[in-house]
């Protein structure tokens, strides 16, 4: 093969590629340019509620340790063995008002009843012998007294030994009533409706007046006692001799092995002392039947037992015109996040924050009927920042 065949040869794929580079370079020059479009951010999505004005009754949360209302300890009031002590009398058991808890030996009681008695029939025999002597002794005087017109002298007239046998009368009958007393006192009853807490007797035992052998708690009514911030006392109708209220209600909580339990209870009294550390103050919740004796159908699977730890929800004034929200709603320097629909845009608004619960928030002034309360969060929120609704609520 000569060289002119070589080259001719070689030229070709030379000259195809010349050609598609010359088509190529056409192409790009006579393409238009792309029109450049400037669009406008949506804004982040956000999720609003619709607020409306209510009225809303403020709830207080507390917890506290029930403790009984009433609780005495038990002592005799004479000396003596104990001969009989009733089968409930153990710790845990119940006794109603006036009924009996143990009993004193009695004998050395009646005798001395007895001896009472017979001390106040020879004071009676004393009393009529010298009222009889004095009348005598009167009689004679007023027959003298016709002759001479002297005063008489009260030793004559019997007047010293009669007013003596009165003495003794009196004395004789109160030491019948003592007597009686300390017999019926050999008796040791429930001073009110009752359970024993704890005791200490049994029977033969030697027991001393005035020596605690027992430990009873009333089970009428029983007490929380629950401290809180004194602006939540502002909110709570506490009963007191000047303001004649009737006190808030309350539910009283307690949950076990994921049980729960409710009892009604009433705010009676605070102790009218502020706590110098946390600045609270303690205010009592009562509870009546704590133990359900008076509605033995009740379904409830436990007893509110002395010690027991609860929750208390204590029901305050109700508010009226107010807007409740969700707690997160509300952002910071006391401000929420409005969505304007004229714009689509955010509007920063200072509010009114009157009280702040669990997960609510109540609202006074600064929002009105019908505005759009924006719920997400958004990092670096600005006012007129534009947004987008996903979902609106509604809350009354």
């Amino acid at each position: 093969m000569n060289k002119g065949n070589l080259l001719r040869k070689a030229g070709i794929p030379v000259a195809i590629l010349a050609v598609a580079l010359a088509i190529t370079m056409a192409m790009i020059a006579s393409r238009s340019a792309p029109k450049k479009e400037h669009k406008l951010s949506p804004g982040p999505l956000v999720e609003t509620i619709e607020v409306r004005p209510s009225s809303h009754q403020v709830t207080v949360y507390a917890t506290g340790t029930v403790q009984p209302r009433r609780e005495a300890n038990i002592a005799p009031q004479v000396d003596g063995k104990v001969v009989s002590v009733a089968g409930q009398f153990v710790a845990g058991g119940y006794f109603s008002r006036g009924e009996v808890l143990f009993e004193i030996e009695s004998v050395d009681y009646e005798l001395a009843l007895q001896s009472a008695e017979s001390q106040l029939a020879r004071a009676q025999y004393e009393l009529a012998s010298a009222e009889g002597q004095a009348e005598v002794a009167r009689e004679e005087w007023r027959r003298l007294g016709e002759t001479g017109g002297d005063k008489p002298n009260p030793l004559v007239l019997h007047e010293p030994q009669l007013k003596n046998a009165r003495a003794q009368l009196a004395a004789a009958e109160a030491g019948v009533e003592r007597a009686k007393l300390n017999l019926e006192r050999t008796r040791v009853r429930a001073p009110f409706n009752c359970r024993v807490r704890s005791e200490t007797i049994d029977p033969g035992q030697f027991v001393r007046a005035g020596t605690t052998v027992a430990v009873l708690i009333g089970t009428d009514r029983a007490e929380v006692t629950v401290p809180l911030p004194l602006g939540d006392i502002r909110w709570l109708d506490v009963p007191s001799p000047v303001n004649g209220l009737a006190g808030s209600p309350a539910e009283v909580r307690m949950e076990v092995d994921g049980q729960a339990c409710s009892w009604n209870g009433l705010v009676v009294r605070n102790l009218g002392v502020v706590d110098s550390r946390g600045r609270m103050e303690r205010v009592v919740v009562a509870i009546d039947d704590p133990y359900g004796l008076k509605d033995p159908g009740s379904d409830r699977p436990f007893e509110l037992a002395v010690g027991s730890f609860v929750e208390v929800r204590i029901s305050g004034r109700t508010l009226k015109n107010v807007y409740s929200l969700p707690a997160s709603s509300l952002r910071q320097g006391n401000t929420v996040w409005l969505f304007d629909a004229a714009d689509s845009t955010l509007r920063i608004k200072n509010v009114e924050l009157l009280r702040r619960e669990q997960e609510t928030v109540v609202l006074g002034s600064g929002l009105d009927d019908g505005d759009m309360v924006v719920t997400t969060y958004l990092a670096g929120a600005a006012d007129g920042l534009r947004l987008r609704v996903a979902q609106t609520g509604e809350v009354r």
